[in-house]
């Protein structure tokens, strides 16, 4: 009798259940360890982007902060134009209603148009001395005059393009480069070296200490120490530097940005004796509390630059013009 033949195939099959278990649990360590390392990188992320929009926020902050400083600054400054606006609106209500009336010829309300831009551009020369918006109004003036048929109208044209040159050769004002050159020393102010010459009691008695005296010099000596308490005696040299305490520093670190403060505001206002004035009091509390150094010596320098920039120039008006819109009115009447 032959053996038996039996075929086990169970074995095969538990090595591989075991084989597909070892690379499942691999599988779900590599997917576990990919899932920590995405979760890392999303904290990451998130980390970053709150550190963008925090440092974006300053610097929103900043901008709104010097952004209110310079609507301060203006706001001077447009002040001056409020008289100037209500007139422009006056003038131009008077034109509206001359375009009404039927009885007034074109001429005349063109010319009367001009005539409004010819007096609009004397009132920005006699508030600012603003030499550009001038000459763009008088060129306005002369635009509608090229559009009359009467003749007569050659003389006001005449005294027009003599005004549009005469202010064309005058000197005009830089006021928003001689403003921001002003701003610039304003931020430096804190940066000058001040002359400190304030000695302590401590200081005094410690160079009594190191001198050779008898006694009765060195009792005489604290006697008068003592005095000194009770009664100051201040001497005023003329060579001898200014008595700067530490507190004091600050007190003069506050005026000179009041003078350039004050400077800027002759600027935009168009007052020389006071923006000439606050430049050159700051250049001579600078020379007096301030150490000599390449920085200060240039501070100085730039001050008595900008004193000399005259902000309210002498500028040709537009009279002669408005003399011939008058004359020349009475004739067509």
């Amino acid at each position: 009798m032959s053996p038996v033949e039996t075929n086990d195939t169970h074995p095969p099959k538990k090595i591989n259940a075991a084989r597909a278990a070892f690379w499942g649990n691999i599988g779900i360590l590599f997917s576990g360890f990919a899932l920590v390392v995405l979760i890392g990188a999303m904290i990451l992320t998130v980390y970053s982007l709150l550190a963008v929009n925090r440092k974006l926020a300053d610097d929103v902050l900043a901008s709104e902060n010097r952004i209110t400083h310079l609507q301060e600054n203006m706001l001077h400054f447009k002040q001056a134009f409020d008289e100037v606006k209500q007139r422009l609106d006056t003038e131009a209500n008077t034109i509206a209603n001359l375009q009404k009336a039927e009885h007034i010829s074109k001429d005349i309300l063109l010319a009367e148009e001009a005539e409004s831009l010819v007096q609009a551009a004397n009132d920005h020369l006699l508030v600012e001395a603003n030499n550009v918006d001038a000459i763009r109004l008088l060129k306005a003036a002369d635009e509608r005059l090229s559009k009359l048929t009467d003749p007569n109208i050659s003389s006001v044209r005449a005294a027009l393009a003599a005004d549009i040159v005469a202010l064309q050769s005058a000197t005009a004002v830089d006021v928003v480069g001689v403003y921001t050159r002003l701003v610039a020393l304003n931020e430096e102010i804190d940066q000058l070296p001040l002359l400190s010459t304030w000695a302590s009691p401590k200081e005094n008695a410690v160079a009594l200490n190191n001198q050779n005296v008898s006694w009765w010099r060195e009792g005489l000596q604290n006697t008068w120490e003592a005095l000194k308490h009770i009664v100051v005696v201040r001497r005023n040299e003329p060579n001898a530097p200014p008595f700067l305490t530490p507190d004091s520093q600050a007190f003069v670190l506050q005026n000179l940005h009041a003078m350039l403060l004050q400077a800027e505001w002759g600027l935009l206002h168009r007052q020389p004796d006071i923006y000439r004035t606050s430049l050159n009091e700051a250049a001579s509390w600078i020379k007096r509390y301030a150490k000599d150094s390449p920085v200060t010596r240039q501070m100085i320098a730039n001050l008595m630059q900008l004193a000399e920039v005259n902000v309210h120039p002498t500028v040709p008006l537009t009279t002669n013009t408005l003399h011939a819109f008058q004359v020349y009115f009475n004739s067509a009447s």
